[in-house]
């Protein structure tokens, strides 16, 4: 309620600032003739001044303190300032989280001052917000043609990350580059450039990269982290540790660094070093869903099954899903609580509609039973809405835990290979001249080899409504032998030949259908 009272004062202001633009134009004629005379100045707009106290007094409501002081102070000019009002509307938009208006309050402000750098960097991270990663670039872009040295490094910089978004690695390979040769100190640049080289398998340069930052930088924590990454990338698996235990001596609550040390040391088997680990940074650091995840995980491994349950269905309990623990629910091997928060993040807006179509979801693969359960106790919450699961075998497991289900009869599984049962729905639903199907369409196959991933998402791509929730979850798998069967090799062919707005890009990817 707060929000839409936060809007329709803005728009006030707005339609008064529309209104007020002829008298500037009538003043500034006046200004320098004989009649005039700095008494005959008016005073601020009544209706100026109570917009603008309007807007200071929900600012005050929302905590906003500093934001409201400033909103007052607008209301005292004799007449308002477009620019001004553009640059605050945009500030309280994004501290709102309501994008697309603030890039609309961007796109005012270049009007009247088209040279502004700081407003182009912000409607690129708008852009980059709502993951429209070309128009983040093309931005960018504009930024440089239109100044080419002043803030050079950071708009290359800028540019590199979202043409890497776009998956235009060799471009934003060639961005780092220039950012780093006009500014040999942009650390930053340095790390994405490392980075991209790692995913692009890149390992020699990549390790002599950080390498020399290390002998650079030796207590920089976030350097030894990217090289134990590029070491376990290389099967360097010991070297990897050392990296690893060094960052974190630098930098005790780097997570990443214990991510990167408990995944060495599961590909390794020590399965008892991963528990000590895990339970060192239960104590020192304190308790959070990722460690238990590990934790359940080496139980799993180590043989001991009734442990890893409980310690999964503790990692859940701790990002909020207690169903594992109340129902029973037994997953003894399961990653899926770390994607949690990107599930809540990109489906939520799905449900919150108070009258809504009946919700569909298809899951195309069974190969982590968690991530079904955790959809339909959270996501299919009204009785009429269902997830079909296609997948070649179901496992016990996985037959045992949805049994457990509150309601059951939302999930439907259907057994066999999956380009042909795609190919059946796709005919039946020609057949009846159908409209697509389906609201979420998650790839969860255990074939993550690129071909067959690409074919999969070719052949359920049409089956997605508008707008409608695309999730890979294995984006970063890597073949062990064959690079070019790595499953992010076919998603991004896949995804060059789609209209779909990137909304998440790390282990996952997570597409939105655009509208045609």
């Amino acid at each position: 309620m707060m929000i839409q009272h936060l809007n329709e004062a803005i728009a006030a202001c707005e339609a008064l600032i529309q209104r007020s633009e002829p008298m500037e134009r009538e003043l500034e004629q006046d200004i320098g003739t004989a009649q005039f005379s700095f008494s005959s100045l008016p005073l601020p707009s009544q209706d100026w001044m109570e917009a603008c106290q309007t807007m200071g007094n929900i600012l005050t409501g929302m905590g906003v303190i500093e934001h409201a002081s400033t909103w007052r102070s607008m209301g005292l000019l004799i007449e308002p300032d477009r620019g001004k009002f553009y640059e605050e509307a945009g500030r309280i938009f994004t501290y709102c989280e309501q994008w697309e208006q603030a890039i609309y309050c961007c796109e005012q402000l270049l009007v009247d001052h088209p040279d502004h750098t700081p407003t182009y960097h912000r409607m690129a991270r708008l852009y980059n917000k709502v993951g429209n990663y070309k128009a983040e670039g093309q931005i960018m872009h504009a930024l440089l043609m239109r100044q080419p040295t002043e803030n050079s490094a950071k708009s290359h910089f800028k540019l590199g990350q979202s043409l890497a978004a776009q998956g235009q690695l060799a471009r934003a390979v060639e961005c780092y580059q220039q950012a780093i040769a006009r500014n040999p100190e942009f650390v930053q640049a340095y790390y994405a450039l490392g980075d991209l080289w790692l995913k692009q398998g890149n390992y020699e340069e990549t390790i002599d990269l950080f390498q020399q930052l290390a002998e650079q930088m030796p207590n920089e924590a976030h350097v030894h982290h990217r090289l134990g990454r590029a070491y376990r990338q290389t099967q360097q698996l010991e070297l990897a540790i050392l990296s690893f235990r060094r960052a974190l001596q630098l930098d005790p609550e780097l997570r990443w660094a214990y991510m990167g040390l408990l995944n060495t040391l599961l590909q390794l088997q020590r399965w008892e070093e991963t528990l000590e680990t895990c339970r060192g940074i239960i104590h020192f650091i304190g308790e959070s869903p990722w460690v238990y995840c590990f934790m359940g995980n080496a139980l799993s491994k180590s043989g001991q099954k009734e442990a890893a349950i409980a310690s999964h269905q503790k990692a859940f309990s701790l990002r909020g899903w207690s169903q594992p623990e109340a129902l029973g629910y037994e997953f003894a091997y399961t990653w899926y609580g770390e994607n949690i928060p990107l599930c809540e993040r990109y489906l939520t807006p799905l449900i919150e509609p108070a009258e809504r179509l009946p919700l569909r979801v298809l899951s195309l693969g069974s190969g982590d039973d968690s991530s079904l359960c955790w959809l339909v106790d959270n996501i299919l919450q009204q009785p009429d809405d269902q997830l079909l699961c296609m997948t070649t075998g179901a496992s016990e497991q996985f037959k045992n835990n949805t049994a457990k289900l509150p309601d059951a009869s939302k999930l439907i599984l259907k057994e066999g290979p999956l380009p042909a049962q795609l190919n059946r729905l796709s005919a039946q639903l020609q057949k009846r001249a159908s409209v697509p199907l389906f609201d979420i369409i998650y790839l969860q196959s255990k074939n993550k080899q690129a071909d067959y991933i690409q074919q999969l998402a070719m052949q359920a791509w049409p089956l997605l409504k508008p707008d409608g929730v695309m999730i890979f979850r294995a984006y970063r798998w890597q073949h062990p032998t064959d690079a070019s069967q790595s499953s992010q090799v076919g998603i991004d062919a896949f995804v060059k030949t789609v209209s779909a707005q990137r909304l998440h890009q790390s282990h996952q990817l997570i597409l939105r259908k655009e509208r045609e």
